[in-house]
């Protein structure tokens, strides 16, 4: 009794061991660690791959063929590939039965016979051998039609002949071979060392069989993975082949490994599969007589036809994975650097080292963190009412004006304990939350400011207590729309974003997560609306939800957090910028535009910065959209630029930039112009000097939101245009980028009108295609120019 040991699939010697596979909250500059490599490693960070369903057979096309194998004589009946040589194995099952080792193209590298007896039958000779698999190594299971018989077998590495006696042997059961209707197809599942065969027909049949340790094998029964009879194979009149797709396709998703693909040679058809045995996608073939099918690890497919041709499928347009950062480093640990990661975002990274490629393992990037704190007690909701009183026990609060007994326009005091956000918090958001204690309509005007303290004090009965406290420099305007039912709790009663007020507070030496935090609410005239405070109904006080990340924060630092849209990319709809230029592969370096220059190295511009470009690498991320120029001024005229530099703008509107606080630190606590400029849109300024703000150890942020206002402009300039979302958008068409939208940009336009996949100025939607819809927003915008001095 012979023993075969089977050795399962070999990996890669390299193991990821940090980030955990699956981790979540990880820092948007993970140290990622790995063992098993020696010298220098390619580390590659990826998007990970959209859950898969088919290799969709409907989008292969012939790629090669037919190819006649001139030097085969006897019929093809099956085929295979080996992985690990990268190389196909072909079957004859004529007389003479022999296996040919061919390269991807067909061409014959060497020979080994079969030992029969010219076709006799014999139990110890190779007969009628249909089809082969590729199980590892240089070992290989052989069906054989009339015997209902698997031979698993060794190749020798040069050409010779095997004999049937060194063959292991597993025979089906029962008693219905022996006629042309057997045996066809073989496939291998190295994942579970599971066989699979399928008998031809009358009836058609699909079988598993799970790989033995001792041979000869004699199974008593074999189970049957689906009826090949029954809906929806039962319009398939015959079953010629099988491939495993997760055998050796390169396909790794779960959802797609485990489907089939079936070969019909009376229907000229190949069939797709999945585990639930549906049928998934078809490919039509170009006639009958296709006899053995097989994939190599780029997804490519491998026909046989008698009585000597061979075919090659390819998808020209296969599912492809992005590469968001890839770097070569020596040994097995890697910092990716800042602002490559965006938060809340699955990564997928691996390594190749010495030829190997390891495992992928994903990982998660930590998100912003929502926290809210309610008013807790009746003293820390406020009222100082105009004569400097303080009124501490109201079963509601007036914003701003209080007829009653003539306490006139009053000052709110919100206190909000213990409000749990660390000292080197990164502000995302922030906004309170009030509850509708009365109806209430007319014009109201609130000024909306922070106390200048790292832990606000509680509130004090001394007259004038609030207007004493010092306050923030930043505040927030805000105008409340008619509160139209008792007890509404919504948009209405919702304060604007307080992001400002709450980073400077947050900044401030000595700040931390049990610090207290106050605002004070003021305005002017007798409208008013009412809320509720805690002495009226605790539940219903007025909330504190702050939106915030953990900062980085090392050394003297200016972070910009600018946004902004484009227009013609700026998709109302999905509040987001489309990636046309990114998904066609056009962006400087990328594959379809590799010697891309990049585009504000030339006039008006003339950028001499590279840096952006060498740290991208060609590398984008799936969300980048296009470059941008941003560069700061100390005041509105060109001659007070102090700093300039590239960026790259996200589907969000947040421009990221390459280098992590790419402003000098000597301009620290310095206002600001921001200026932002595109290559075929009119360029904007911020209409005021923008301040920093601290964001946590020595980090200051410079944040403005052209998305949110309007751009600087003059009385008789045009600044950027408010769509229907109310938002505003840069305006598309200045293609020479002269800050004049005039018959000169339509002359560019013409010229480049028909061009399809390049990178080009006229492409104003950019999506890589200028044509008549990149003419419209010219059409519409004609006429304006920009104040922004140049």
């Amino acid at each position: 009794m012979a023993v075969l040991l089977f050795i399962t699939a070999s990996v890669s010697a390299q193991i990821l061991v940090s980030p955990a596979s699956g981790a979540t909250d990880i820092s948007t500059n993970p140290t990622l660690q790995w063992t098993g490599t020696a010298g220098t490693s390619t580390v590659q960070i990826i998007e990970c791959p959209e859950p898969a369903a088919s290799v969709n057979l409907n989008d292969y096309q012939l790629a090669q063929g037919p190819i006649t194998m001139g030097a085969i004589a006897d019929d093809l009946s099956g085929i295979t590939y080996n992985q690990q040589t990268n190389t196909l194995q072909m079957i004859t099952n004529g007389t003479n039965e022999a296996i040919y080792e061919t390269d991807l193209n067909g061409n014959i590298l060497k020979m080994t016979n079969l030992w029969d007896q010219v076709e006799a039958g014999n139990s110890n000779a190779f007969y009628d051998t249909e089809d082969i698999v590729h199980l590892y190594g240089n070992t290989y299971a052989v069906v054989e039609e009339r015997k209902g018989r698997i031979a698993i077998i060794d190749i020798p590495p040069t050409s010779s002949t095997i004999t049937y006696n060194t063959a292991r042997i597993i025979q089906l059961p029962g008693n219905i071979w022996g006629a042309n209707d057997g045996l066809e197809g073989i496939t291998y599942n190295p994942a579970t060392n599971t066989l699979y065969v399928v008998k031809e027909k009358t009836p058609k049949a699909f079988y598993e069989i799970p790989m033995p340790t001792s041979f000869p094998h004699n199974p008593a029964t074999v189970a049957s993975p689906c009826d090949l009879n029954a809906a929806p194979f039962n319009i398939v009149s015959d079953v010629a082949a099988i491939h495993y797709v997760g055998l050796t396709s390169g396909f790794t998703d779960p959802n797609i490994t485990d489907n089939m693909l079936i070969l019909s040679e009376e229907m000229g058809m190949l069939l797709e599969t999945d585990a639930n045995c549906n049928i998934i996608s078809t490919l039509t073939l170009p006639g009958g007589d296709f006899e053995g099918v097989t994939m190599d690890n780029n997804g490519n497919i491998y026909l046989v036809r008698e009585p000597n041709k061979f075919y090659i499928y390819s998808n020209p347009n296969p599912s492809t994975t992005n590469v968001v950062h890839s770097a070569t480093v020596s040994g097995s640990s890697y910092t990716v650097p800042a602002n490559v990661l965006n938060e809340s975002t699955e990564y997928c990274w691996q390594v190749t080292n010495n030829g190997n490629t390891s495992a992928v393992s994903s990982f998660t990037t930590e998100g912003p963190i929502m926290v809210c704190t309610s008013i807790q007690s009746a003293n820390d909701d406020v009222e100082e009412i105009a004569n400097g009183n303080m009124y501490q026990g109201s079963t509601d609060i007036e914003l701003i004006y209080d007829g009653n007994n003539g306490r006139g326009e009053q000052k709110i005091g919100l206190r909000f304990n213990n409000v749990d956000i660390p000292n080197s918090a990164i502000i995302e958001s922030a906004y309170i939350q009030f509850t509708a204690d009365e109806t209430s309509s007319g014009t109201v005007n609130l000024t909306i400011r922070g106390e200048n303290s790292s832990n606000a004090a509680p509130f004090s009965t001394t007259n004038n207590y609030l207007s004493t406290r010092p306050t923030t420099n930043a505040s927030v305007v805000w105008s409340p729309p008619n509160w139209n039912s008792i007890a509404q709790r919504g948009a209405a009663q919702k304060t604007p974003d307080l992001t400002n007020i709450v980073q400077e507070i947050v900044n401030k030496n000595g700040f931390d997560e049990n610090s207290s935090m106050v605002f004070i609410l003021s305005g002017s005239g007798t409208n008013k609306r009412v809320a509720e405070s805690y002495e009226g109904v605790p539940s219903l006080a007025a909330e504190l939800c702050v939106s915030y990340t953990i900062g980085q924060g090392s050394g003297p630092c200016i972070e910009p957090v600018l946004n902004v849209w484009l227009e013609g990319t700026y998709d109302v709809a999905n509040d987001k910028m489309t990636t046309g230029l990114n998904d066609n592969f056009v962006l400087p370096q990328q594959s379809n535009n590799p010697n891309g220059a990049f585009p504000y190295n030339q006039a008006p511009w003339n950028y001499a910065g590279t840096t952006e470009m060498n740290n991208i690498n060609g590398n984008y991320a799936s969300t980048a959209v296009d470059w941008v120029m941003v560069s700061f001024r100390t005041g509105p005229a060109a001659g007070t630029e102090v700093f300039e530099t590239a960026a790259l703008l996200q589907t969000n509107g947040r421009i990221l930039f390459t280098e992590q606080c790419p402003l000098p630190a000597a301009l620290l606590g310095v206002d600001l112009y921001t200026v932002i400029d595109h290559r075929n849109h009119m360029v904007v300024m911020s209409d005021k000097a923008v301040p920093m703000t601290p964001a946590g150890g020595s980090v200051a942020e410079l944040v403005y939101d052209f998305r949110q206002q309007d751009s600087y402009s003059t009385a008789t300039t045009t600044g950027q245009k408010q769509v229907s979302n109310s938002d505003w958008v840069m305006l598309a068409g200045d293609m020479d980028a002269d800050y004049d939208i005039n018959g000169a940009d339509k002359i560019i336009w013409a010229d480049e009108n028909g061009v399809f996949g390049q990178y080009r100025s006229g492409d104003l939607n950019l999506n890589g295609d200028t044509n008549g819809g990149d003419k419209i927003p010219w059409e519409v915008n004609a006429g304006t120019f920009s104040g922004v001095p140049q």
